[in-house]
């Protein structure tokens, strides 16, 4: 929890909209056995994404504030923990991908994420824009990354997120096959020395 201190507004947010249309996605998209599932973990991300609102996403501010805390306590709740294992039980039961739980507390240890660039007083505030930040785009490039169980460097990320972004609006409606040959496409072009199974 203490990483929102150290974190800008934008990147708060912004990080969170990335989830938070991962989640929305995979609850259009996702298998409807998990549709409950997605369902509990988007209302745990809107309840804190709504509390961090409230304080302006300003993360000193969110440290103290009593609705952040519930907020992210609600993300160690049963409901949450159950939904959570509940998804990486399929995904290990039917995507031959054996994804491994993560901590849910904003300073978890066990992350493939670079540590976050700590600004000084004196730096800009990144861009504002949703589409075309590239702390969205390398987020989402860690985030396919992931999946795959790929470690990428930051410039891969960017490049990653930026392709696959790009590639995927061009074909919204892709099957599990055509969703990996973009991934391996991307990687190809991004110049990551990797292929995924579909």
């Amino acid at each position: 929890m203490r990483d929102l201190g150290v974190a800008t507004p934008t990147q708060i947010e912004n990080t969170l909209r990335v989830v938070k249309a991962s989640v929305a996605s995979l609850i259009d998209l996702g298998p409807s056995e998990l549709k409950s599932d997605f369902a509990a973990i988007s209302d745990a991300y809107d309840t804190l994404d709504f509390a961090l609102a409230d304080v302006g996403y300003i993360g000193v501010v969110a440290l103290s504030d009593s609705l952040v805390d519930q907020a992210l306590q609600e993300l160690s709740q049963d409901e949450f923990v159950k939904a959570h294992a509940n998804v990486f039980e399929f995904v290990a039961a039917n995507c031959e991908l054996n994804l491994q739980p993560g901590i849910d507390d904003l300073n978890a240890p066990n992350t493939t994420l670079p540590n976050p660039v700590l600004g000084t007083d004196n730096a800009p505030e990144p861009a504002t824009g949703f589409d075309n930040d590239d702390s969205v785009n390398a987020a989402y490039g860690y985030y396919v990354a992931q999946q795959y169980g790929l470690a990428i460097t930051s410039e891969e990320a960017l490049c990653l997120g930026r392709t696959m972004t790009t590639s995927a609006l061009k074909d919204l409606s892709q099957s599990e096959t055509a969703y990996a040959q973009l991934v391996n496409d991307s990687l190809k072009q991004c110049g990551v020395d990797a292929v995924v199974a579909n």
